[in-house]
This record gives C-alpha cells, sequence and structure tokens, in this order.
C-alpha cells in the first residue's frame, strides 16, 4: 500500500469530510485506550474503524503484493 497522490485527494469533494472521518476515528480510539482496559472485541472495533477511515488516503499497490515502505 501506500498513499494516495495530494492531487488524488485535494480535488475530491469527500475530502474535507474523510479527513474529518479519520479524525474522529482516531479521536474515538484514544478516548477508549486512554479509558483504561479495553476488551478484545472494543479493539477491534477500534482497528476497523480506523481502517475503514484511513482507506481513502491509501491505494494498495498492483499486484497485490506488499511492497517495504519508501
Amino acid at each position: 500500500m501506500r498513499q494516495r497522490a495530494w492531487d488524488q485527494v485535494a480535488d475530491d469533494p469527500r475530502f474535507p469530510f474523510m479527513v474529518g472521518r479519520l479524525i474522529g476515528a482516531a479521536e474515538g480510539g484514544a478516548a477508549l485506550l486512554r479509558g483504561g482496559t479495553v476488551e478484545p472485541e472494543q479493539q477491534k472495533a477500534i482497528a476497523e474503524r480506523l481502517a475503514a477511515a484511513a482507506a481513502y488516503f491509501i491505494e494498495p499497490l498492483q499486484g497485490g503484493g506488499e511492497q517495504g515502505a519508501g
């Protein structure tokens, strides 16, 4: 996976909404984690929400394989 190019997201009318969604997911996850013990089901829900929100900003590489960071 790699970050989408700025020109791919900046001109998208959904961009402000998607940034807000990502911030909200991060804040929600942080609030749960800060509250103390988090059950495995809650951990999974946090991870799924963050992954869904971040997916807009990330594009998969062709071929389906993971490449090193770079």
